[in-house]
């Protein structure tokens, strides 16, 4: 029987924390912690090493990035799941060259479907070691590079 990798779940929303955490546990993901604050994510990461970090994207106030990079400095391996409202990470005022390697994003609304999250968790790790680029996963758990069309991929970064 195969263990699902060990997750640290991070969110500043108390409800979103609680819910997916628990969710998660119910679909016998490995939850081993939940922070509220980046403080808490940084002392839970250091002790517990979870293979696994699944982040708001929001989280903090956008100190989610700095989080993760901070993160794989310790473990390169570490798989990222990012958590978003936004469907196009440029009205965040992100670049996908800023999001680190291998990492999954999924769309909060997607997250209601709990297979799309397991899928991500046991996905970022695998795209971490094959040193592959961010990707989105849509609601049906796939992996496409233009899941998320909409009429923002016709703007340009300027035009955002």
């Amino acid at each position: 029987m195969k263990t699902s990798p060990t997750v640290l779940v991070a969110s500043d929303d108390a409800f979103e924390l609680a819910t997916l955490s628990a969710a998660l546990r119910l679909q016998s993901v490995n939850v081993v912690a939940e922070a509220s604050t980046a403080e808490i994510a940084e002392n839970l990461y250091k002790f517990l090493s979870p293979q696994v970090v699944l982040i708001d994207l929001q989280f903090a106030g956008a100190e989610a990035l700095k989080l993760v990079n901070k993160f794989r400095k310790v473990n390169s391996s570490l798989g990222v799941v990012l958590m978003t409202a936004c469907p196009d990470l440029r009205l965040l005022g992100l670049l996908e060259k800023q999001i680190p390697q291998g990492s999954q994003i999924i769309l909060k609304k997607s997250i209601a479907d709990l297979s799309v999250v397991s899928h991500a968790i046991v996905r970022s790790i695998a795209a971490v070691d094959a040193k592959e680029k961010m990707s989105w996963v849509d609601s049906h758990g796939s992996l496409h590079e233009n899941s998320f069309a909409s009429i923002l991929n016709e703007f340009t970064d300027i035009q955002i």
